[in-house]
């Protein structure tokens, strides 16, 4: 799927575009409405015109701007990758967490690994294994050499493997379970996990 500009022009302009549609928003409204989600993508923008500070400066702005803002797995796959170009391994690290229990399947497509539809709760379309084809390839091809190699290491490490487990076997039984002690328990539990808590 293509969802960018190829040309650094056309992705400088779409970049400017969306600032003065999120800057207009939170000028009119005192707040940021955001439905479609510009703000998900700038990461990926500046990330494709490899300006890894840009893209810093983006992510400090929406943390502190969207700071209970579940995130979007693309925009969290690209924060990750951020990251790492700019050395930062172990906040990397820690985003790819989040990236990986926003779509269980996201990390293994990326990696090339078939990942069968797990037999569990799944929220949202963003959490679903049909969310993959609205990866743009541009983003995927970006993993490669050097990063694809972290990118496979960090995610098969023991520690990230078992919060990975569990999420599942939460999300698993989170299916079946009623509202009540229990499963508020477990989304807890879900959420804490999700946000490396």
């Amino acid at each position: 799927m293509t969802l960018f500009p190829t040309d650094p022009k056309q992705i400088r302009s779409r970049i400017r575009s969306y600032e003065r549609a999120l800057k207009k928003e939170y000028d009119l409204y005192g707040a940021y409405d955001d439905g479609a989600g510009k703000r998900y993508l700038l990461g990926s923008l500046y990330l494709l015109l490899n300006d890894i500070e840009a893209a810093l400066k983006h992510y400090i702005w929406f943390e502190k701007s969207f700071g209970d803002d579940i995130g979007d797995p693309l925009d969290l796959l690209t924060w990750t990758l951020v990251l790492y170009r700019a050395g930062d391994l172990e906040a990397a690290l820690r985003k790819l967490r989040q990236a990986m229990l926003s779509n269980l399947y996201l990390i293994p497509h990326v990696l090339r690994i078939d990942q069968p539809e797990l037999d569990i709760s799944h929220l949202s379309n963003l959490e679903t294994r049909e969310y993959l084809g609205y990866i743009p390839d541009e983003i995927v091809r970006l993993w490669d050499g050097e990063t694809l190699d972290w990118l496979r290491a960090s995610y098969h490490q023991a520690e990230i493997q078992a919060v990975r487990e569990r999420y599942i076997a939460i999300k698993r039984q989170l299916k079946h379970e009623p509202v009540g002690e229990t499963r508020s328990r477990l989304v807890h539990e879900a959420f804490a996990l999700r946000s490396g808590e």
